[in-house]
């Protein structure tokens, strides 16, 4: 039976549109705010509608006939007419009851309803109340706490001019208020927060990134620490919205011929016991990656391209191994680039949808050969000195010596000072000044002060010791100057 005096009632509000959907989440009472629902261009995919949810309005008093309740949207609809004609209306109590709200006008932004048939019905009956169907007990039974609300079910509602540009959507509210017959208010309008534009949904990022260090003691065929990891996470940022991960592929930029064990045929030949090893640990259940192969490199061998199936959240660790035993090239210094785009399911589409990738990253890390690095803290650059600079390479390998000047804040170079053979002494002074001659801007700076040189050798820096002084042009009154080498 109704409660003339108080009646605890609710509206529940389902709406699905398109690419920008007004689509309502719980609300807890009309006076306050809602739980907002997430959508992205993801979750459009190619359908028109997105798969409505239901929000519930809790009123605070009863509607009797001819009380009306409007509802009006932040924005613009596509048409005034999709305003739903009617709101089906779930009885509040423990029997079958009727009631209708109808649409009597309605602009794009509006919509009012009028209460206009509300009929008692025979206790101890089942009756459906927001789709669910209940079975209530004897007519004695006391009202149930969860059916004891009015509530109203829309229908499809879709945002003028929102099927545009993904960058230019913005969230949605809908504001509902509950009027006599003259337009006065009976509860504290709500205002819910239905729609909150979300312009990635599912996303990647980089977590681990390459800095290996290509080893110049193995003839820069291997890194120093055997393996170096790279990783990629995937995540769908929020609840509630309606797209799901189906596939990705993750696509590596770099020059990659150092994994070809075939040189003279073309495209990528990968013999893995001698040009390195590329393995995938992939989390999330559903999650994989295929095992590395020859195909999945482009024939000028600078992008890798790997094709996973990413289900739910989680990463893709993937773990690269040069071999010392190379009989290629050398791996060359450096820097990746990585692009990730992805093939995903919506709640209205078949599998398989394909949108705008997920991400377009850059940073990937880089690798570096272990060079030697060995400073000579200042050096002087007066013209009435001469300097001395000698490279002592104990190793049993050559090693390529370069040199540069950094001077007020300027570095000059590196300038080429030919090989340090093993087991032997290169002198770089005079190879350093006739470099810097030969530099149009060091001659510009006209620099004379004392400055610090920075000298790098191809090999370990246990294999090269670095000596440094310089004497007088007039006295031979020779002077020591401080390296990293007798700092440490």
């Amino acid at each position: 039976m109704f409660n003339k005096n108080k009646l605890a009632s609710g509206i529940v509000v389902a709406l699905a549109a398109g690419l920008s959907p007004a689509v309502l989440a719980a609300n807890a009472a009309i006076s306050l705010g809602s739980t907002p629902l997430y959508y992205s261009p993801e979750a459009k995919g190619t359908a028109t509608v997105v798969t409505a949810d239901v929000s519930v309005f809790t009123l605070g008093q009863d509607l009797v006939v001819n009380d009306e309740v409007w509802l009006t949207a932040s924005g613009a609809l596509n048409a005034a007419t999709e305003w739903p004609a009617n709101l089906v209306v779930c009885a509040p109590d423990d029997d079958a009851n009727t009631i209708t709200m109808t649409r009597y006008s309605n602009t794009t932004t509006l919509g009012k309803y009028r209460l206009t048939t509300k009929t008692d019905g025979v206790d101890g009956t089942a009756y459906t109340t927001c789709g669910k169907t209940t079975v209530q007990g004897a007519p004695t039974q006391t009202e149930d706490a969860t059916n004891d609300a009015l509530t109203l079910v829309g229908a499809n509602i879709v945002l003028a001019g929102q099927d545009v540009a993904y960058t230019t959507q913005a969230s949605v509210s809908i504001t509902m208020a509950t009027k006599t017959t003259g337009g006065g208010q009976i509860d504290v309008d709500a205002a819910a927060t239905p729609l909150v534009w979300q312009a990635d949904e599912l996303t990647a990022s980089v977590t681990t990134s390459f800095d290996g260090k290509i080893d110049v003691d193995q003839s820069e065929k291997a890194l120093t620490a055997a393996t170096d990891i790279v990783a990629v996470a995937f995540a769908d940022a929020a609840d509630g919205v309606n797209a799901d991960y189906n596939s990705a592929t993750i696509a590596i930029a770099g020059d990659w011929s150092w994994m070809d064990s075939d040189a003279t045929t073309a495209g990528m030949q990968i013999a893995t016991t001698t040009h390195g090893t590329a393995t995938h640990a992939v989390t999330g259940t559903g999650n994989s990656c295929t095992a590395l192969a020859n195909g999945q490199f482009n024939a000028a061998m600078s992008t890798w391209t790997i094709p996973c199936t990413i289900e739910v959240d989680g990463s893709v660790t993937t773990t690269i191994t040069p071999d010392a035993q190379l009989t290629g090239g050398a791996i060359p210094e450096q820097t990746y680039t990585v692009t990730v785009s992805t093939v995903y399911d919506t709640a209205n589409t078949t599998a398989g949808v394909t949108e705008i990738p997920v991400a377009a990253l850059t940073a990937f890390g880089s690798w570096a050969k272990n060079n030697a690095s060995l400073i000579a803290y200042s050096v002087p650059f007066s013209t009435s000195v001469t300097r001395m600079l000698w490279v002592a390479n104990v190793g049993t390998t050559a090693a390529a010596v370069t040199a540069s000047v950094e001077a007020d804040g300027v570095t000059y170079g590196p300038y080429a000072m030919g090989n340090a053979a093993g087991q032997s002494q290169l002198a770089i002074g005079q190879l350093l000044d006739t470099a810097l001659a030969g530099d149009a801007a060091w001659v510009a700076a006209a620099y004379t002060s004392r400055a610090n040189v920075t000298v790098t050798a191809a090999t370990s820096t246990t294999n090269v010791v670095l000596s440094a002084g310089y004497y007088s042009t007039g006295d031979k009154d020779r002077q020591m100057v401080e390296t990293s080498d007798s700092l440490n």
